[in-house]
């Protein structure tokens, strides 16, 4: 069974939609970087189209534990090598994965050494995590954090705070050594300045490094919106209603932004 997710592209006006798995990897985020690295040495351009996919799913679990968004219990991140000449997958590795805590929306280093995710210990405990794919080897962002992301040169890391009341978006210089597996984090800066129970969330950079998309949700009563803002916290711009539009992506060229956000009928 296929479960089809709407993604509602700005700037280009375009719109597409995109399948993904039902029980096994729903809510699974999916991303790739060129080449094929997990093995301590930086990937290289792509060879005859090959990419490095990682995503999140309950594959290897037994005990009937889910992979979604109600209940990220269950969710391993996983590796596989896609050729998108053929469309054929193969190699497929379990990287980060512990019994009762959800590692889930996965980032992977430009150099493909690396991938950030959350790793989510339920009740709202949630930590940004990064692990070295060669050794497994394990670095906390932050306490109360989640949604980490990579920048495009792989020089910073971007995450947002998930303690009680207002939650913000907060960037780090990082310098990650591939073969050694050490990933050091800068003084980090806040990006956002949330009040009362505003969360910010869930950033996705632009190719420049300089700026993200994220979605703002201002609680229960209102419907959260998308909008993008500097590193530096300057420039924030709203790009959608308050319309439950959220978790962005911005296309690698940075001339569009997906999104997710209620069903919407696109038959008639």
């Amino acid at each position: 069974k296929v479960k089809r997710t709407l993604l509602f592209v700005l700037a280009m006006a375009a719109v597409a939609a995109a399948a993904c798995s039902s029980s096994q990897d729903a809510g699974a985020d999916t991303v790739a970087v060129p080449g094929v690295s997990r093995d301590a040495t930086p990937a290289q351009a792509p060879t005859d189209n090959l990419w490095l996919l990682a995503f999140a799913s309950n594959l290897s679990d037994s005990t009937g534990a889910s992979c979604r968004y109600a209940d990220a219990s269950g969710c391993d991140i996983y590796t596989v090598v896609y050729d998108a000449t053929t469309g054929d997958v193969s190699d497929l590795r379990k990287v980060a994965g512990t019994a009762g805590v959800g590692d889930w929306f996965p980032s992977l280093s430009p150099d493909g050494c690396w991938v950030a995710h959350n790793a989510d210990s339920g009740n709202n405990r949630s930590a940004a995590t990064v692990t070295h794919l060669a050794t497994g080897t394990t670095t906390r962002v932050a306490d109360a954090s989640r949604f980490p992301d990579w920048a495009p040169d792989g020089a910073s890391i971007a995450w947002a705070s998930n303690a009680p009341g207002a939650q913000d978006l907060l960037v780090a210089p990082a310098t990650a050594d591939c073969a050694t597996g050490v990933l050091t984090l800068g003084a980090r800066t806040l990006v956002t300045h949330e009040s009362g129970g505003s969360k910010s969330g869930d950033p996705d950079f632009f190719p420049d490094g300089r700026s993200l998309s994220f979605h703002i949700d201002p609680g229960k009563t209102t419907p959260a919106q998308s909008a993008v803002i500097n590193i530096d916290g300057s420039g924030l711009q709203p790009i959608t209603p308050n319309n439950g539009m959220g978790h962005t992506a911005v296309r690698p060229d940075g001339m569009a932004i997906a999104l997710g956000g209620p069903r919407v009928d696109v038959t008639g």
